[in-house]
């Protein structure tokens, strides 16, 4: 039986599993604070740039944690508690995404072409180097760097190599690495999704007009690949009013499940019919999309 504290952090999850997803995501696991959308394989190498790039994309949109999850690369185990990374997006094992939801005190160790780093907490570093009286020449002298890679290390703009962390530990503690966690995941993330321009690439019409007039509104647009939905719309500082957008056509499994493990709402588009408004869906015809200000409101329940 699970302990407690772990039963409660299970019962806080809400996890989507689409089974065998052509998507470019194929879990959703979000609690209280942080979603993740993941996408799983058998070996990295099944990771091509497009999908990478679409799954970056749809996370973004979410304000989640891109995560691809899989136990090897040509053939060969990944390890337990390191993140790996492809196509700029972290690589974990499954015990590591467990670890990475629930928390771990165990240091956040990642790889990287250039090599194996352990992320630094450069606020902590400085207070570490102050309580202890250490300047930065002599910690730089300890740990055979320069001056200046501690003074980067304290503004958070490197990280140890995994040699200079074993040094670092042994000359003034752990307290200084971050630990495997969500929210630490998030700063190996940097690299920003590609939005797109107004229009770019949408060849559907009526959804072009649909994001212009969504645009108008103050919303900004998203546009997805190898996802149920073509396009997405959000506002703020209202993080709620976020819109999912399917403009041609598809199929409508997951989509309800999808809607609620995210907290969003979607747009429908069809060729004919009427307008439908569900609690979480707005079905529109696609010759009314000009209608769309008025459904708006009815879809958020605001006065807007």
């Amino acid at each position: 039986m699970a302990p407690p504290i772990i039963r409660r952090m299970l019962d806080r999850l809400q996890r989507l599993e689409l089974q065998g997803s052509r998507y470019c995501f194929d879990e959703i696991i979000r609690d209280q604070e942080n979603i993740v959308v993941a996408k799983n394989l058998d070996d990295l190498d099944e990771l091509s740039l497009k999908a990478a790039e679409g799954l970056r994309s749809f996370s973004s949109f979410l304000e989640g944690v891109p995560v691809v999850v899989s136990e090897k690369v040509s053939g060969t185990k990944l390890e337990d508690d390191i993140v790996y990374t492809r196509y700029k997006l972290p690589v974990v094992t499954r015990r590591t995404l467990e670890k990475l939801i629930g928390g771990s005190d165990e240091p956040l160790v990642y790889v990287t072409k250039g090599g194996v780093y352990v992320r630094i907490k450069g606020e902590e570093l400085r207070k570490v180097r102050d309580e202890k009286g250490i300047s930065r020449g002599e910690l730089a002298r300890a740990l055979g760097v320069s001056r200046r890679t501690i003074l980067y290390y304290e503004k958070g703009l490197s990280d140890a190599s995994l040699q200079v962390a074993l040094k670092m530990e042994e000359y003034i503690g752990d307290r200084v690495f971050a630990r495997l966690s969500l929210e630490e995941l998030k700063g190996l993330v940097k690299e920003p999704a590609r939005r797109g321009a107004p229009g770019e690439r949408i060849r559907d019409t009526a959804l072009k007009r649909l994001l212009n007039v969504l645009a108008a509104m103050g919303f900004k647009e998203y546009l997805f690949s190898r996802t149920p939905f073509d396009a997405g719309a959000k506002r703020k500082p209202q993080r709620e009013a976020r819109l999912l957008i399917r403009g041609e056509g598809g199929e409508e499994e997951d989509i309800e499940e999808i809607l609620e493990v995210t907290d969003s709402k979607a747009i429908l588009l069809t060729e004919s019919g009427g307008v439908e408004e569900e609690e979480r869906v707005l079905v529109l015809p696609r010759e009314r999309v000009g209608e769309i200000k008025k459904h708006i409101s009815l879809l958020f329940d605001t006065d807007n």
